[in-house]
């Protein structure tokens, strides 16, 4: 393929006919890939959820009756637990919190890794009240912490929420 091409270039004529039609089939791919990628761009934009104050999540609730609806909201969507020396507790605390008007039922946990431990107080939260969630990590495992943690929950707009936990586990250097 490389030859044929060399070959062709070295004709005048025939070369800078083959250079053009070159850079033209690549503007027009680029250009239809860009217009692609706008499209799938607007449509997952259009999608994406609306963070509020005290890491509430939710989507524009104007057309839904709010009277028999679950509307969940978490006190913090991202936790760091810092530096941890080696079999030192880690535990991080959220406070998840209904603030619809109908029983927000927690369905399921799903957790990233074996490392992490979840409870939580209550899987059903009555309206404007709160249940607390921990994540106990195992701190054992030395090194980065990068684990996520979601909630799948009743509440019509965001069903699925995830939680974001970071840290570092160091060596406990007692000699």
């Amino acid at each position: 393929m490389i030859y044929v091409a060399v070959r062709i270039y070295r004709n005048r004529y025939i070369g800078k006919i083959f250079v053009l039609l070159a850079l033209i089939l690549l503007t027009t791919n680029s250009l239809a890939q860009s217009e692609t990628d706008k499209q799938r761009r607007s449509f997952s934009i259009g999608n994406i959820l609306k963070k509020q104050r005290k890491g509430t999540i939710t989507k524009d609730t104007q057309n839904v009756k709010k009277e028999d609806t679950p509307i969940i909201s978490i006190d913090k969507l991202f936790f760091d637990y810092g530096d941890v020396l080696q079999s030192q507790r880690a535990v991080a605390t959220f406070e998840i919190t209904n603030i619809g008007n109908a029983d927000l039922r927690i369905d399921s946990i799903e957790i990233a890794c074996g490392c992490l431990d979840v409870n939580v107080v209550s899987n059903v939260v009555k309206p404007k009240r709160t249940t607390i969630m921990s994540v106990k990590y195992n701190t054992n495992i030395v090194g980065e912490i990068r684990h996520s943690v979601t909630i799948i929950c009743n509440d019509t707009f965001n069903r699925r929420v995830t939680l974001l936990l970071t840290g570092n586990v160091v060596l406990n250097d007692i000699k």
